[in-house]
């Protein structure tokens, strides 16, 4: 088994794209196993708050796409947005070093699925660990089920009894915040709560 000292040996480069929750979540298991990786890097805006707390672990933020070239590991943990869509195209993945591993677990829309099956049958990319469909659910002949270097799963890891019960909880804690004229904790457009005149 590999232990937490041979996997801060490894000494590899890991590209977040998006170092939100999720990301930092991600982030906080690497560290906890003694794997720190030479820089995480963020390819989308993140708030004030998450990048300084980042910085402060030691870790490289840089949004510049160039940054492909060196990862060896290119995870994605971003919402689908405008700006997200497509964001790792084909053009994405010329960008990529030889040989890079991928992992999509955050929106199937951020990928474009054949600029991905072309890296992963051409050798680009050696892998791919895939959570997330463009269209969901997957048809059973979409041609990442026929790729032997692609590992596929449902996008239900949180789909727990525990994890239901939580969502329920907070969702009825955020709509209480609001009809009290609190703000929210999570706020998924945070540019609207100005707007909303009473509501301060």
């Amino acid at each position: 088994m590999t232990n937490a000292r041979s996997l801060a040996q490894l000494n590899k480069t890991i590209l977040l794209v998006g170092a939100g929750k999720m990301g930092g979540a991600l982030l906080e298991g690497w560290l906890s196993l003694g794997l720190e990786p030479q820089y995480a890097a963020v390819l989308e805006p993140q708030p004030a708050r998450e990048v300084s707390a980042l910085a402060s672990r030691g870790l490289r933020l840089n949004p510049d796409p160039a940054m492909l070239r060196q990862a060896d590991v290119v995870t994605c943990h971003t919402p689908h947005t405008a700006e997200t869509h497509h964001m790792i195209d084909a053009a994405a993945v010329a960008q990529m070093k030889d040989g890079v591993i991928f992992i999509n677990t955050s929106r199937g829309k951020t990928q474009d699925e054949n600029a991905l099956v072309a890296g992963l049958e051409s050798g680009k990319i050696r892998a791919a660990g895939i959570d997330v469909f463009e269209e969901e659910p997957a048809s059973s002949d979409n041609r990442f089920f026929q790729l032997e270097n692609v590992i596929v799963s449902p996008h239900i890891a949180g789909v727990t009894r525990e994890s239901t019960r939580n969502t329920a909880l907070q969702v009825t804690a955020e709509m209480l915040r609001v009809l009290r004229g609190e703000k929210p904790h999570v706020l998924g457009n945070p540019d609207l709560w100005p707007r909303l005149g009473h509501l301060k």
